[in-house]
Formats: structure tokens, sequence, C-alpha cells
């Protein structure tokens, strides 16, 4: 509790803690103030070495056959896209010229 180091589970201070206590006594009925007990989960850091050069290159390998892959899928979509978008104007009869209106006819006469 004192300096933050883990103790077993039955004891409150560690070794230190408890000496360092000894040299310098309280009176009894001192009023003495603990911090909180906060604890913190240590995440331990292992070395994990680089991988040999045969592995980076079959790496290296495996990406770039992804991406060509990714990227001829990407142009396949776009062609079909296009083209999905583009048939339908090409598919309709041309208009002559003057012929882009109706006749109608009246029913009341001049």
């Amino acid at each position: 509790m004192k300096c933050g180091k883990e103790t077993k589970s039955d004891r409150f201070f560690c070794q230190e803690c408890l000496d360092d206590m000894e040299r310098y006594p309280v009176k009894p009925d001192t009023p003495v103030y603990l911090p909180p007990v906060i604890r913190q989960e240590r995440k331990t850091q292992r070395f994990t070495p680089p991988p040999a050069p045969e592995e980076q290159v079959a790496q290296l390998r495996r990406t770039n056959r992804r991406l060509r892959v990714f990227l001829l899928l990407a142009v396949l979509i776009l062609g079909v896209v296009c083209y999905l978008w583009l048939w339908p104007r090409q598919t309709q009869e041309p208009m002559d010229k003057g012929r882009n209106y109706t006749v109608g006819t009246s029913n009341t006469e001049p």
C-alpha cells in the first residue's frame, strides 16, 4: 500500500516498507493517511525477433499478389459499371431533325 509493489495476498506492505516503518516508528493513535490502492495490470512486452529475410520476401510476395487481385477486381467492376451506364444510351434510336416534337390537333375551328 505504501510503495505500490506487489506483495503476497495476505500482506499490505512489502518487506522494504516494513523495515522503513520499523526505523521510523509512529506514536500510537497517530492518524496515518493511506492512499487508495490502484491495481494496474502490467503488460509485459515480449521481444519478437524480426522475421527471417526469406519470410519477409514471402510476405511481400503475398501482399503484392493481394494488391494485384484487388486492382484487377476494381478495374473489372469499374468496367462493368461504365458499360451498364453507357449501354442504354447507345441503344436509343437517334431522332430525325425536326422530329423532336409532336403535332396535336385542336378541337376548335378557326
